[in-house]
Order: structure tokens, then C-alpha cells, then sequence
């Protein structure tokens, strides 16, 4: 052996769990559901039992309920073993266990919110016990509502039983002055010392903290790196043979070395060992993944979904795997199941809203989201801890009202936020953009500019407001605010476009040909700045460039009706007979009108245009009253109808 390989075997020596020592009390039942509770393996505290042995002899009934609580494999057979005895010298004495077990069994299965309640009920069940104060906390952590009083708990779990490391730990982690910190910290280092193997971290982590792992055996391109991996599995299996944990490593290093008899091999043992933990069956998925074995992978993940149907983490595990396959519908499907489980799930909603959105499916989205904010809001009475808990989705909610076309209702959910939090900027400045998408753009800057006076380096809200005023013809203003964002965020791409918009507005045309030139550099297929910088090229009268660019943008976006307003004017109204294409313009013209999401009284004053030089008076006539119907202040539209009324009447006369 090698001194490299000696050195690294040295340190894993350290990491490991030091499997021959333990306190020395025997356990009780209590520990027994505890440590399953809080997330010890099954395996590893078979392991205690051989060390410590226990302190009461093992019902037919205790052990049933235990198997309900995960400890199927080899935790039930040690504690059936004809071999066991209780420790002498210690209480034999018989404490109720039936809600202990009944918390430990829903905590098992991810049912955390009923979880909680028996918990709850095992503390006066077993008041003498830190074990169930410690699962009442874990089940308030994991559905999301931790106990508001977690130190008074902690620090009762510590006074019942100073030794218990995973409770000084949680403090440690908790608000605690700085003198309270400091000695808790030395507080499990002098506990670790001690009692090494009840360490929280390793020893009580799943086997699923070893995820399988596997590669070609070509991947491996040395023989020294193969002979450093091979000399890991002896150490890791011999260690301690009993642990799941150690089992899925020697698993994951056969992997690595391509050997997936043996590796598939480990992972039966490590079911063997823990049947219960559904964990390991996501590690046998990946090992099927890895094999390209779908129908085997999903049937894995399937069982650990039966093994525990409320933990989402399992549910998400296969839905992952169905979208991977092209099968969003059955994840849909999928998270819906589970959420008739575990309604208050918001990670599970969050998910299915995504699958809902990936497939275009915005209202089913809303719908969703709608229900889990009820299932939120029923439960936590106090609206103010509600807005607080749920803010990011009351946020999503807004912005997918807004997207779906109901803006009243947007409008509204910002302001119920606001009156929750009237000091977030960023609340401020998504009603502004409600607001502005109603083209209420007064409302709109009021808003962009509270938002502004709460977080001045708002770049957003900068960007919006220039937008506000860029649509009120404040061209000087518009531009101060574009390039006092641009200074915020140099990248903020919109907002170089927009800008050269605004030098265009002032008339301020070679600055905008510079700055829309600018942005294509990094952006060469943008259609919209090919199209304003066509835009500018016409203003310039360089209709030559003027139609290269239009063009351009035309190829790159084929409906584009802004692009192909402007290459028909031209079309129809070039001074340069050569430029003119009286049937192109047209026919541009009458695409434009049919692509455009509204009636735009620009593009029917092109589409009059070009039906005038098509020989088509009366349509154009008909066509220009419409255009100035819909912008009935525009000057130059109303001396354009002058002169198709003209147009019509001569063409009427000569008619006659």
C-alpha cells in the first residue's frame, strides 16, 4: 500500500463512525423512536442496540410498531433476537409509547402535519424523555412553522438529558446570545470527545446521503486512480458491514470503477439491511438511470412513494423522471395526487404551477396557485404572518394575473400586498407595471416613483418610469432616467434599445443610429432595434439602408407588423421612383393590419397610402376615416384625408 492510499484511509478512518463506541446507557424506547424520528437510519441504531443494548424487553407489538415506523430489516431483528436481554442494572419499568410510535410511524411517511400532534402528545405521554420534545420540533421545522418557543424546547430537552448532542446542536444554530453560543459550542465539542458515536451529522445521516454513482470504467484513466478506488471498498465494507450507509458507498465505488454486478449487489444489501427506507430505493432508480432501465427506474420510485406517499421530495423525484421521459401530463397528474395528501404542500404547488406554465397552461396556473394561497391563509389566521409566509407566490400571482390579461385583479393583489408592506419597493414598481400595462401612466409614475424614493438604485424602477415618460413625449426626461439606469446596470439590454427610442422621440437622430448600432453589436438578430434602426435610416432619408434594415428585420421575424408598416410607406411614398413598389407596399400594408394584436391608426394610414396608389380611392377614403377615428388629433393624418377625399371625388367625377 501506497503512502497516498495510507494517508487518505487515515482520514477516512476519522469521518466514519466509530462503531466500537457508544455511551454506555442501554437504550429505551424512547431513544429507540426518537433517533428514527430524527433522521438516524435504521441500521445505525440496530448498531446501538448491539453496542448498548436496551433497557426493556421488546414486545410483539413494539416491534410492529416499529416496522411502521421504518425500522424494518435489521433493527427488528436485533431487537427480536433470542440473544437480546435487557441491560442489568437497569429500569425495566414500562412507560406508554403509543403516541411516540404513532408521531415516529407519520413522521416516516412525510405526514409532518399530523405528525406534529402526536408529538406534541408524546412530550406529556413521556414528559421524563428529551426524545420527543426533539421529534415535535423536527415535524414543526419540516411542515415549514417552526415552533416559535424551539429554544424553551431545546433547553428542556437538554435539561432531561445533557448528553443528547443532537439537541445542543439545534441550539447552537438557533438566536442565542453570544455567551449562551459559546458554551454550547463547547458543549458538543467536549460531547463529541465523549460519546463520538452519537454523532448527529454521519452516523445519523440516511443512506440517501451517499447517492449512487457510476461511470464507465474508461472514465477511470489511470491505474493508480483504479487501484486508490479499489482499496476504498474493503475499508468502507469492513468498517461497519451492518450500516446501509456504508453498504450504498461500497455500492457507488463499484460504480465508479464499472463493475454494476457488484454495485447493484450493495444496494440489495443496503434494502436488505433498511427495507423501510425509501431513500435507498431512489438510489437503486439511479442505479437503473444509469442502465438505461426506465421502466425499472420509475418502478422504484414508485415504492418509495408507497413506503412514504407524503414526503415530496419522492414525488418529486419521479416527476423529474417523467418530464425527463416526455411525460408531463402523468407528473401533472402526479403532484396533483399528492397534494390531495398534503394540500398545505408548497413546495409540491410551486412545482405543479411550473409543469402548468411549461405546458402554456396559465389559467390552470392561477387556478393552483389560487388554492394553495387559500390552504395557506386558512391555516395561518393572522393575515400579516400570511403576506410575510407567502409573499414570493403573492408576488407570482400578481404577475400571472397581469400575463393572463386580467389586470384589475393584478392591480388588486398588489395593492392587498401593499397594505401589508408599504415599504417594499418592489411591490411599488410591480403595480406601476400593472398600471402602465392599463396605460394609466400617471398612476404609474407615482408608483415607480415611491418605489424610487424607498430604494433610489432601483434600476427596474428607473427603467419603468423612463418608459412612463417616454410614452408621455418627455423625451428629455426619458432619457435622463434610461441612462440613469444603464449607470445601475450596464447590461440591462431593454433599456439600451429603449434608449435609442428616446433619442429618436427627441429627434435626436445619428444619437439613436449610434446607440441602436451599439446594441446590435452584441445582439445582431434583433429584430425590434433592426427595425427602429431602419426606422432612423428613413428619418435620415438613407431609404436605401432604411429598406436593408427593414428587410432585415422582416427575415428574422416574419409577422412583424411594426417592420412591415414602415418598408410599405416607403414602399408607396419613396420620392425615388426606382424605391416605389406600389403592389408591395400593398400587400405589406394589408399583412401589417392583419398581424397587428390591435387596431394601430398608423398602420391603416400606411394601408390607405398604398390602396391610394393602387388605384383604389374609395377603399383608401374608407380606410384613412378609420385611421383617423382612432387618432383623431393626429395632424398629419387629417391632411392626409383631405386629400383622399380629394382623390375619391376626382375619381368619382371622371367617372361620370
Amino acid at each position: 500500500m501506497t503512502k497516498t492510499h495510507r494517508t487518505f484511509l487515515a482520514v477516512l478512518a476519522l469521518l466514519l463512525p466509530r462503531c466500537t463506541s457508544a455511551g454506555p446507557a442501554p437504550l429505551d424506547r424512547a431513544e429507540i423512536f426518537g433517533r428514527l424520528t430524527q433522521g438516524y437510519s435504521p441500521s445505525y441504531v440496530a448498531h446501538l442496540v448491539k453496542i448498548r443494548g436496551v433497557s426493556f424487553s421488546p414486545s410483539a407489538d413494539f416491534l410492529f410498531r416499529v416496522k411502521l415506523a421504518g425500522g424494518d430489516g435489521i433493527l427488528v431483528e436485533r431487537l427480536s433476537s433470542s440473544d437480546l436481554a435487557p441491560a442489568k442494572n437497569s429500569s425495566n419499568r414500562d412507560r406508554p409509547f403509543e403516541h411516540f410510535a404513532r408521531c415516529a410511524e407519520l413522521i416516516h411517511v412525510g405526514d409532518n402535519e399530523q405528525a406534529e400532534r402526536e408529538c406534541q402528545a408524546a412530550i406529556d405521554e413521556n414528559p421524563e424523555s428529551a426524545w420527543p420534545i426533539m421529534a415535535a420540533i423536527h415535524a414543526l421545522t419540516a411542515t415549514g412553522n417552526p415552533a416559535p418557543d424551539k429554544v424553551a424546547r431545546l433547553r428542556r430537552a437538554v435539561a432531561l438529558d445533557p448528553s443528547l448532542i443532537s439537541a445542543h446542536r439545534a441550539l447552537v444554530s438557533s438566536d442565542l446570545g453570544p455567551e449562551e453560543s459559546e458554551r454550547e459550542l463547547r458543549k458538543v465539542s467536549e460531547l463529541e470527545q465523549v460519546e463520538a458515536s452519537d454523532d448527529y451529522v454521519s452516523a445519523g445521516a440516511y443512506a440517501g446521503a451517499y447517492p449512487f454513482e457510476a461511470m464507465p470504467a474508461t472514465a477511470i484513466d489511470s491505474t493508480e486512480t483504479r487501484r486508490f478506488v479499489e482499496a476504498q471498498i474493503p475499508f468502507f465494507r469492513g468498517k461497519c458491514p451492518d450500516l446501509a450507509a456504508g453498504r450504498l458507498r461500497v455500492a457507488s465505488l463499484y460504480g465508479r470503477l464499472g463493475d454494476l454486478d457488484n454495485a447493484y449487489v450493495e444496494i440489495q444489501e443496503a434494502l436488505r439491511l433498511e427495507p423501510g427506507n425509501p431513500y435507498l430505493h431512489l438510489n437503486l432508480a439511479a442505479f437503473y438511470l444509469f442502465e438505461h432501465h426506465t421502466e425499472a427506474e420509475f418502478a422504484e420510485y414508485r415504492e418509495a412513494i408507497r413506503i412514504a406517499p407524503y414526503a415530496e421530495p419522492l414525488r418529486s423525484s419521479l416527476v423529474e423522471a417523467l418530464v425527463r421521459e416526455q411525460h408531463a401530463d402523468e407528473g401533472i397528474r402526479e403532484w396533483k395526487a399528492f397534494l390531495t395528501l398534503s394540500p398545505r404542500s408548497v413546495a409540491a404547488s410551486r412545482s405543479l404551477i411550473d409543469l402548468y406554465l411549461a405546458g402554456q397552461d396559465r389559467k390552470s396556473a392561477i387556478a393552483e396557485l389560487r388554492r394553495s394561497l387559500k390552504a395557506s391563509s386558512d391555516a395561518i389566521p393572522d393575515q400579516a404572518q400570511y403576506v410575510e409566509s407567502r409573499i414570493e407566490d403573492l408576488d407570482r400571482l400578481g404577475h400571472l394575473l397581469f400575463d393572463n390579461g386580467e389586470a384589475d385583479a393584478a392591480a388588486q393583489q398588489y395593492t392587498f400586498l401593499l397594505r401589508f408592506m408599504p415599504d417594499s419597493s418592489v411591490l411599488h414598481n410591480n403595480l406601476g407595471n400593472v398600471l402602465f400595462g392599463q396605460r394609466r401612466c400617471e398612476d404609474a409614475s407615482r408608483e415607480y416613483r415611491e418605489a424610487l424614493r424607498l430604494q433610489p438604485d432601483l434600476a427596474d424602477a428607473h427603467h419603468n418610469l423612463a418608459n412612463c415618460l417616454f410614452m408621455a413625449k418627455k423625451a428629455d426626461d426619458a432619457i435622463a432616467e434610461y441612462q440613469q439606469t444603464l449607470e445601475l446596470d450596464p447590461s440591462k439590454y431593454q433599456t439600451q434599445m429603449m434608449l435609442g427610442a428616446a433619442f429618436l422621440q427627441k429627434g435626436y437622430i445619428n444619437d439613436a443610429m449610434e446607440q441602436f448600432q451599439k446594441v446590435l453589436t452584441e445582439h445582431p438578430e434583433d429584430a425590434e432595434v433592426r427595425m427602429l434602426l431602419g426606422h432612423s435610416y428613413y428619418l435620415h432619408k438613407e431609404l436605401s439602408s432604411a429598406i436593408v434594415e427593414l428587410k432585415h428585420a422582416l427575415a428574422i421575424k416574419p409577422n412583424f407588423p411594426q417592420a412591415e408598416n414602415d418598408l410599405a410607406w416607403i414602399y408607396a411614398t419613396a420620392e425615388d421612383l426606382n424605391l416605389r413598389n406600389p403592389s408591395e407596399a400593398l400587400r405589406l400594408a394589408k399583412h401589417a393590419v392583419d398581424n397587428s394584436p390591435r387596431p394601430a391608426p398608423e398602420i391603416l394610414d400606411t394601408l390607405a397610402e398604398a390602396l391610394l396608389q393602387n388605384g383604389q380611392p374609395a377603399e383608401a377614403l374608407k380606410t384613412e376615416h378609420q385611421a383617423v377615428s382612432l387618432d383623431p388629433k393626429n395632424p398629419e393624418m387629417q391632411s392626409r384625408l383631405a386629400r383622399f377625399q380629394a382623390a375619391y371625388s376626382g375619381s368619382s367625377a371622371s367617372q361620370r
